[in-house]
This record gives structure tokens, sequence and C-alpha cells, in this order.
């Protein structure tokens, strides 16, 4: 073999594939302008005038409308999307055809989907469209007429949801704890069963004053939890079900947990305050809803009973007397069955509530109110607001937020 030759040829195949390369780059420096591929960026779509964020109220007579102006339109399409809690997708509400020119100024409309919430979100987005380059932007709209921390309204007989603010939010539930008592309570013991009351309970604050060994019925003691929220007796409900207040609490959250409930923990029968014990908005509705609609026929008439009586007076087994007064301020009210109130410093004022509107019941929930007052006023809102949504056709929803 010739190795010399071969190292020639290498050589010369080189210089060709230098030269074809030159060749190339040359020819492709005189290719014209409008033959080349456009790499220039599309222009940019704005819109001036948008209001990103608003604060207004159901109450709100004339539509909820906000007038834009689009640079680059030249007859493109815009849409107005509103975010679905339910699907958690975004869904076009109104589409818009722009002017076929620079600028095009549109009106945009929104319809009554953002009212059953407290915060909803919308966006408007303008497709890109070859030259123009595409648009979005998130829009927050807040329904204020609520000043409590998070609030929820259910519908008792579906579970839909007829509003909510930050219903999914944890917080303590104060004295609402009670009614999830009330419930393992009637569930396990018949109405006549007697309730001990153990060295726990006696030492437990804010009571009704009943002493260690004395006893009382379950009737009795549902009264003493429900109207004047009393500590003693629902700690030594707790104990009476399952032997501990422990082993009481992992039974209501169990509970709590069958009843569609996930974001709820308990550690007490009563509610004091507790590291970890907690609920929404939207929870507590689902545990009075079971209270007053999805226990047995006599236990739910019974609890209802209970919520609509004002006082109620009975004898422990000791004899001693006791008068167990409801702390509900709305009890009277056109439509309104009753509530379970609470308090701590922690949770803030709390109540949880039953109405009808329209031969149907519904079930209202107000936590974090700043006052007492605050939190019936705060559930007359949410009375109000649900006889609005009714009477205006409103979608309900089927997802807390």
């Amino acid at each position: 073999m010739h190795f010399g030759k071969v190292n020639q040829n290498r050589k010369t195949c080189a210089r060709k594939v230098t030269a074809f390369v030159i060749t190339a780059v040359m020819l492709l420096a005189f290719v014209p302008a409008d033959v080349q591929a456009d790499e220039s960026p599309a222009a940019e779509t704005t819109v001036s005038g948008l209001l990103t964020k608003r604060n207004t109220s159901y109450k709100k007579t004339t539509p909820m409308t906000d007038t834009v102006t689009v640079n680059n339109a030249y007859g493109r399409t815009a849409q107005l999307q509103a975010y679905n809690y339910d699907t958690r997708e975004y869904e076009t509400k109104s589409t818009y055809r722009l002017d076929d020119a620079q600028t095009s100024t549109v009106q945009l409309t929104y319809d009554n989907s953002w009212k059953p919430y407290y915060y909803s979100a919308w966006r408007l987005v303008i497709p890109e469209d070859g030259q123009y380059s595409g648009y979005s932007q998130k829009i927050k709209v807040y329904n204020t007429f609520m000043s409590c921390k998070t609030a929820a309204v259910l519908d008792a007989e579906t579970g839909e949801i007829v509003f909510n603010k930050n219903s999914t939010v944890r917080r303590e539930p104060a004295s609402m704890t009670k009614i999830m008592t009330t419930i393992l309570l009637l569930e396990n013991k018949s109405l006549s069963a007697r309730i001990k009351i153990t060295q726990e309970a006696d030492n437990t604050p804010w009571g009704i004053g009943i002493a260690k060994g004395d006893t009382l019925t379950v009737r009795q003691a549902v009264y003493c939890m429900l109207l004047p929220s009393a500590n003693d007796v629902a700690c030594a409900s707790g104990i009476a079900v399952s032997g501990s207040t422990a082993k009481f609490a992992a039974a209501m959250t169990a509970k709590a947990k069958s009843l569609g409930c996930t974001k709820t923990n308990f550690k007490n029968a009563h509610g004091l305050h507790s590291s970890g014990h907690y609920t929404t908005a939207y929870d507590m509705g689902l545990i009075m809803r079971y209270a007053v609609t999805g226990m047995t026929q006599t236990r739910t008439d019974f609890v209802k009973k209970v919520l609509a009586d004002e006082k109620y007076s009975f004898r422990s087994g000791n004899s001693k007397k006791y008068t167990a007064v409801s702390t509900d301020e709305l009890l009277g009210e056109d439509e309104f069955l009753g509530g379970k109130t609470g308090y701590t410093e922690e949770a803030g004022y709390c109540f949880t509530g039953v109405f009808t509107y329209g031969g149907r019941t519904y079930i209202s929930v107000v936590m974090g109110a700043g006052s007492v007052a605050g939190r019936f006023s705060e559930t007359e809102k949410l009375m109000a607001f649900t006889k609005y949504a009714v009477d205006n056709s409103c979608a309900t929803h089927t997802r807390a937020k």
C-alpha cells in the first residue's frame, strides 16, 4: 500500500469540502431579504384601561362592565373568561370582535357568575395571530359585602354551595364544635341515658356548673351544649361515649371525614382552644347539614327543636335545678330556625345557622366575625344574599374554595 498517495487523497477531499462551504455561505449572502426566513418577533398586543382588581357587591343593580382599548387589534377576537371552580378551568363567557384597525375600543360585560363568591378570577385573552403577540391578563373580582374571615351558605338538601368566602381556610370553630359532639352523643346514646360528670368535666371552664359525680340525661345534655354552650357537659358527653377525651376527639374527626370534611380535626368535645383543633366554614356547614337532615328523623327533629328553643329548665340527678338559655340572638326572626354560637380569642366570633327560603332549607356559617353583634349581622347578610340568589337564579356550585 502507498501511504503517501492515501494522505494526498485525504488532503484533496478536505480542500473540496472547504471550498463548497465557502461557496454556499457566499451564495446565501446574496439571497434577497424577502426570500430568507422571517425571524422578526411578533408585534406586541397591548390593552389599556383594563381594571385588573375591583371591589364590588352583589347588590349592584347594573351589569359590571369595563371599557378597554386594544392596540394592534386588526379584526381579531378578544375573550372574557371566568375560572370555574367546579371544573378548575377557565371558560369563555363573552367573545368580542375587534375593529379592523390598529386600535379598537370595546366594552366588556361580566355575567353574574361572580356573585356566589367572595373572590372570583377572570381574565381577558386575545389569542396570538401571526404578526401580533397573544395577550392574557388576570382580573380579580371581590364581592365585598361580608367582613368576617370566612363564610359559607349550603343548600341543606343538595349540599350545593350558594355562597362562600374563603370557605376552605382552616380556622378554630370554638363552641360550634358541640354540633359534632351532639351528633355522636345522639347516635350512641338514647335520650334517657344518663351521663356522669367526671373530674375532667368538672375542671373544664365556662360550663353550666354541674359538679363532679352528678348526672344528667342525654336530652338535658344536648340542651346544655346547644343553648348556653356548656363546656363541662360537652366534656362529660364525650367521655360517656368513648371513655376519654382523646378517643372521642378521634371519633369526631373520623365522623367528619365520613361526611366529606377534608380539612377538619378535633382535639376535644367543647371547642376551647387546642393546637390542632380546626375546621373550615364549608366543613362546618356539612356538619350542621348532617345534624338537621342526615341523622334519623327522630334525631334530626330533636336537634331542630332544641335549636329553636330559647331556654330549657331541668333538674340533675342530684335534684339541682338548672336553666339553659340560648345564646342565639336571631331566634324569632322570620324563616330562621336556629343555630349554634362559638367564641374564643383565637377563633373570633362564630355562628352556624339554619334558615328557610322558598320552601328550601339552608345552612349558614360565619367564622371570625369581629364582635357578638357581628356574627349575627353577618349571618343576616348571608340570608339576604341567599334570597337574592334564589330570586335571581344565581348558579350554585359544588366545589368549595
